[in-house]
């Protein structure tokens, strides 16, 4: 998970429940942060990457029938 100076407490929730998770200092907006967690993503070895947003559009559980049809 990467944070970019949202202040909603997704980092303090993250770390609560033992998640990884990068907090990008400053506000550098959503592209440099896309672009930080896709590095860290491709040096790290992921097979498939999976982005959300916090505006509740998507829900996370939906992940595994996303990821079906590869």
């Amino acid at each position: 998970m990467i944070v970019d100076g949202g202040e909603d407490g997704t980092a303090r929730v993250s770390m609560e429940e033992g998640r990884d998770h990068l907090r990008v200092p400053g506000e550098p907006g959503h592209g440099v942060a896309l672009r930080v967690g896709y590095d860290l993503c491709v040096s790290l070895g992921a097979q498939y990457v999976v982005t959300f947003d916090a505006d509740g559009q998507n829900d996370p559980a939906e992940m595994p029938e996303m990821l079906q049809p590869l």
